[in-house]
């Protein structure tokens, strides 16, 4: 059974109230580590996600939607420093034996992007959604060993929210702030395992 990965993690946790907010220079939506990702990026993938949706009904509002795209880079860039330092890989053949289970499950690849769309992934960023699913359960198998998937994940969750404490996150204030230590349910949720169950 797929479990909820960093990214529907970070959907709950990121652009909240209080925070780091980063001031509209050179177009910058968020500057994660120094890594600048632009205003034009997340309104081309926010485009992406429109074309992908068809005839779906939209995540949430187009704040919501641009918040969720925000969250999956963040997530994406946690991920990855925990690798690095945890020394757990990226199984990239893993990933993609999951997408294709769920282009399967779903009727297809344009139905399976249409999915994806509608809990706030744009085509582009499939990849790093699935990437966190997999590398979330194979973290917590490292930390916590045995079967119990659940305190796995649950240990997987607490390490990527320790670790993106020591991250430095700017976000352009139109988007909203970041603050990785408050919990929230209100924007889409980005995770794509629910393919799974259907």
């Amino acid at each position: 059974m797929m479990r909820r990965g960093l990214a529907a993690l970070l959907g709950a946790v990121l652009l909240v109230t209080t925070g780091c907010a980063l001031t509209d220079r050179a177009g910058a939506a968020v500057i994660i580590d120094g890594q600048r990702y632009t205003s034009q990026q997340l309104a081309n993938d926010f485009r992406a996600l429109d074309e992908a949706l068809g005839d779906q009904q939209k995540p949430g509002t187009m704040d919501q939607v641009n918040r969720a795209i925000i969250s999956i880079l963040i997530s994406k860039a946690i991920m990855e420093k925990a690798s690095k330092e945890t020394g757990v890989a990226i199984n990239q053949d893993a990933i993609a034996t999951l997408r294709e289970q769920l282009i399967m499950q779903t009727g297809g690849e344009k139905e399976f992007a249409a999915f994806a769309a509608t809990k706030g992934v744009p085509p582009t960023m499939i990849d790093d959604v699935l990437a966190n699913t997999v590398f979330t359960n194979d973290l917590g198998a490292k930390l916590v060993g045995g079967t119990n998937t659940d305190a796995q994940v649950q240990a997987a969750n607490e390490y990527f929210l320790g670790l993106a404490k020591t991250m430095n996150v700017e976000v352009a204030p139109r988007y909203g702030k970041w603050d990785p230590s408050q919990m929230l349910a209100d924007l889409p949720v980005n995770d794509l395992s629910v393919a799974a169950a259907q």
